[in-house]
């Protein structure tokens, strides 16, 4: 275990809410490394080769918070995953409406999953790793009016999470 590795846990084991990507460019390492370093518990990973199963899932869940981000914007999306399709190397999300675009099929290298307090909420998502460990793609799950997580969402993530997670090393 590195230097900053043990510093990374010991930051998270006090506050677990801490500000993810803060963290990783203080530190100046990847996302991956932060949610590895996350208590046991808060993160699971599965393989990028769920991808596609996860895209076809994904369609099912209602509305949710769709998030992509670079370090100088945040782009957020209430609004169902779209349907897509696979041509030229890229998953395309079929959508006239809300989010749309173009996600490169072979970019996800780790599926995470991150069940987590933040803000006073429990907060639960699900992110896409590209090969440098960076987070390219953020599916935050729905809330009820009372801002409980939506339960038919978290018990769909908790599947998938078992389903995929099961032999991948944490």
């Amino acid at each position: 275990m590195t230097e900053t590795t043990t510093k990374l846990k010991e930051i998270l084991a006090e506050k677990p809410d801490a500000f993810l990507e803060a963290l990783a460019e203080e530190h100046q390492v990847s996302m991956q490394a932060v949610l590895h370093s996350l208590p046991e518990g808060l993160y699971r990973a599965a393989a990028g080769e769920h991808f596609m199963a996860l895209m076809e899932d994904l369609p099912n869940w209602g509305t949710m918070r769709i998030i992509c981000s670079t370090p100088d914007m945040v782009y957020e999306v209430a609004s169902s995953f779209p349907e897509g399709s696979v041509s030229r190397g890229f998953y395309n999300l079929k959508s006239t409406n809300g989010f749309s675009g173009h996600i490169k099929e072979d970019a996800c290298k780790e599926i995470g999953f991150l069940r987590r307090p933040f803000f006073g909420k429990e907060t639960a998502c699900i992110m896409l790793l590209n090969a440098k460990g960076d987070c390219y793609l953020k599916v935050f799950l729905g809330r009820n009016e009372d801002r409980s997580l939506k339960q038919d969402q978290l018990e769909k993530l908790e599947a998938l999470c078992e389903k995929f997670a099961a032999n991948y090393p944490q």
